[in-house]
């Protein structure tokens, strides 16, 4: 190309791999480990902790609410519900 006239900064060379030389590795890719991959269990963790501390917050805060709520009725309303609800033997 150079000889045609083309500048050297104009190319670019590059490397096709032949037809299933990308499944070299039992589980596929062409790389034994992803560079881009390095650290993810520990940001997995992480991020499932944040969410089980998360989860954990919310569940103490709707359980105290339905406490304080249904603690707001009064004995006669429960009392009639509950009647109605199971049956007497």
């Amino acid at each position: 190309m150079q000889e045609a006239g083309f500048e050297k900064a104009s190319l670019s060379v590059f490397f096709v791999n032949p037809h299933g030389q990308h499944e070299v590795h039992p589980v596929g890719g062409d790389e034994s480990v992803s560079p881009g991959a390095e650290g993810a269990g520990k940001g997995a963790w992480a991020g499932a902790g944040v969410g089980a501390a998360a989860g954990a917050a919310a569940g103490s805060v709707a359980g105290l609410v339905g406490a304080v709520l249904g603690g707001g009725l009064s004995e006669e309303c429960s009392a009639a519900a509950l009647t109605d609800l199971l049956p007497l033997s």
